[in-house]
């Protein structure tokens, strides 16, 4: 068994690089400054706590184009992380030291701008720019979970909420990853801050966030660059709310821009090389669609531009370099004709889709990572109402194996991933909210992206999802686990 990296130990650039069989699939334009490697590598899975990017170009970079805006990197718990830059090989690799450590457990995402020069004055960067994800290693652990907190997730005037999802993510800036909750019925988002006393407690603020009409799915980022988290969430009955983070942990009011009709997945990514976060999501009715809305730079998005996501009935949406040509692709799961697609970058906003595979009729989730180990991205699917969850693993190319369907109670909405054992691969667990069967199922990894079913997670009344971060930093991943009809957020530490 591995365990996973944790401490602030570093990934050698000898270890980076894509896998031996899965050279990107692009034609390279010799007179563009050329990213040859990167540590930690595209999907990595134990990386360590430090905060460093390495990446090796194929000459010498201009060192007044790497700054803050061209080469930055996002922790999805931990937020903005910028820093200094080192040069070294005459100036062909970089180094990005980030100011605060990154959490164990989370997801990271690199973003490299396409304004990044060379310093003969030869070239800059390909147009599409260049992205790629890893994860950071958790402790081993024996997974018992003690549940320390069973909290009230409704707004302040006790509306019914409906707390149909959140995220995990770091507001205040203290280090320690906070919750917010999305209020599908009451419309609102409800924070509890972290205690940050390493007890794996959090406290209910003061504050409730309006958004848009039925609010779903969420996810954060840094979306005007000052280095606060900002929220994005969609809203299935009118468009995409965005609330930046302010001083103190605060969020401003919600801007709402126009998507396609009935959103339903929401995910972030760069899509046309700028350096800043857009927001892509899937639009549900009418057919079904893809939205792209494209940052500005400041955190206001252009009108969104729709395109075809190649099935009927879009409702999941995730992002992952599914060819690993270093540019992050979208991968859509269908409601109404139970179909997973890819659609792979073109690095200027537009997609073209790469493949098909038939998956759950009623699909519900996608979220990403590596499960088999092998450095390509896998898919973990919410079956929705087929009463199942579904493993797809990765290949060069953006090609997916076919569906491998494990049994879940009725009713799953809900698939997310994370090292629980801390063993150095994603174990899974799925939420189902189909009444009396309602619970969170626990599945542990084989190391090669099979999944044997642990044991069950009993629900107050309607599992809706699992927050799998590490609440306390003491390495290993607690459980945020958020019920949508008992209305509370039920905190599990993992002792």
């Amino acid at each position: 068994m591995l365990t996973a990296a944790c401490g602030d130990n570093k990934v050698p650039l000898t270890d980076a690089g894509l896998p031996a069989d899965a050279q990107p699939d692009f034609d390279a334009d010799p007179s563009e400054l050329q990213v040859l490697s990167t540590a930690p590598a595209a999907n990595a899975l134990q990386v360590g706590t430090a905060s460093e990017v390495t990446v090796q170009f194929d000459r010498p970079v201009d060192r007044a184009s790497v700054g803050e805006t061209s080469l930055w990197a996002f922790g999805q718990w931990s937020g903005t992380h910028r820093g200094n830059y080192e040069f070294a090989d005459n100036d062909s690799r970089v180094t990005l030291t980030g100011a605060r450590p990154l959490i164990p457990g989370e997801q990271v995402t690199v973003v490299i701008a396409n304004s990044l020069a060379s310093a003969d004055g030869g070239g800059t960067l390909r147009p599409g720019g260049y992205s790629f994800q890893f994860r950071v290693g958790s402790s081993a652990s024996s997974m018992n979970f003690v549940e320390i907190d069973r909290l009230d997730s409704r707004n302040a005037n006790q509306n019914v909420g409906q707390s149909y999802g959140g995220l995990a993510t770091d507001l205040d800036l203290d280090g320690y990853p906070d919750i917010t909750i999305v209020n599908e019925m009451s419309e609102d988002l409800v924070v509890f801050m972290n205690d940050a006393d390493g007890t794996a407690s959090v406290t209910r603020t003061d504050s409730d966030y309006l958004v848009g009409i039925r609010p779903s799915p969420s996810e954060p980022g840094d979306f005007n660059g000052d280095g606060r988290t900002d929220i994005a969430v969609a809203n299935i009955g009118s468009g995409i709310s965005v609330l930046l983070g302010q001083e103190g942990g605060t969020l401003a009011a919600e801007r709402e821009y126009t998507a396609g009709a009935g959103p339903r997945g929401i995910a972030v990514l760069d899509a046309d090389g700028d350096g800043d976060l857009d927001i892509v999501n899937s639009n549900s009715r009418n057919g079904g669609s893809i939205s792209l809305l494209l940052n500005t730079g400041n955190g206001t998005f252009e009108s969104a531009i729709t395109f075809d996501g190649g099935c009927n009935g879009e409702w999941a949406i995730a992002t992952a370099d599914m060819n690993l040509d270093g540019m992050l692709d979208i991968v859509v799961g269908c409601h109404d004709d139970g179909v997973v697609t890819v659609l792979t970058s073109n690095g200027d906003g537009s997609f073209d889709l790469r493949e098909t595979k038939t998956g759950p009729v009623g699909l519900w989730m996608i979220v990403t990572g590596d499960l088999s180990g092998d450095g390509y991205a896998d898919l973990t699917v919410a079956g929705g109402l087929s009463d199942n969850g579904a493993i797809y693993l990765g290949a060069p190319d953006g090609v997916l194996g076919e569906a491998a369907y494990y049994g879940t109670d009725p009713s799953t909405s809900a698939t997310d991933i994370g090292d629980l054992d801390g063993d150095g691969d994603l174990d899974w667990i799925t939420s189902s909210f189909g009444g009396a069967n309602s619970d969170w199922y626990v599945w542990l990894n084989d190391g090669l992206g099979t999944f044997t079913k642990m044991g069950e997670i009993d629900s107050p009344q309607d599992a809706s999802c699992a927050l799998l971060v590490d609440l306390d930093l003491d390495g290993d991943l607690d459980l945020g686990l958020i019920d949508e009809g008992a209305d509370v957020l039920i905190i599990l530490r993992n002792d």
